[in-house]
């Protein structure tokens, strides 16, 4: 009985722990085409650490996710009216995961979080 105790105590314990180190599921992403600008938006179960980066040659923006995996795979985009050419997605060993954007020009990129709305529970 002290035993059976003693788990439920250690797991009651670490419950909060366990469920801190699930991955965010990225279920979408949606793009919005502007005059001036292109927004992606990622449909989150919750939020996550990320980091935004931009490489040239060619012009890239790479966005890693600490945490995070694809839930059912990127759905396709139409970029044909942006500067993206490609989005590429790829779920890294050490639990990243890295959304790659192949685009046409260098462009200036930022990121910031949404508040649900409706539907969308958590969006970055």
């Amino acid at each position: 009985m002290i035993r059976i105790r003693r788990f439920l105590l250690a797991v009651a314990l670490l419950f909060p722990l366990l469920c801190a180190a699930a991955p965010v599921s990225v279920h979408n992403l949606r793009l919005w085409q502007a005059p001036d600008n292109t927004r992606l938006v990622f449909d989150l179960s919750g939020p996550l650490e990320h980091r935004l980066s931009t490489l040239n040659d060619p012009e890239r923006v790479v966005i890693e996710m600490e945490n995070a995996r694809l839930k059912d795979g990127l759905a396709s985009l139409d970029v044909s009216r942006s500067y993206i050419t490609a989005v590429l997605a790829a779920e890294q060993p050490d639990g990243k995961l890295r959304i790659t954007l192949e685009l046409k020009r260098p462009v200036r990129s930022h990121s910031f979080v949404l508040k649900p709305y409706g539907q969308y529970v958590t969006a970055w």
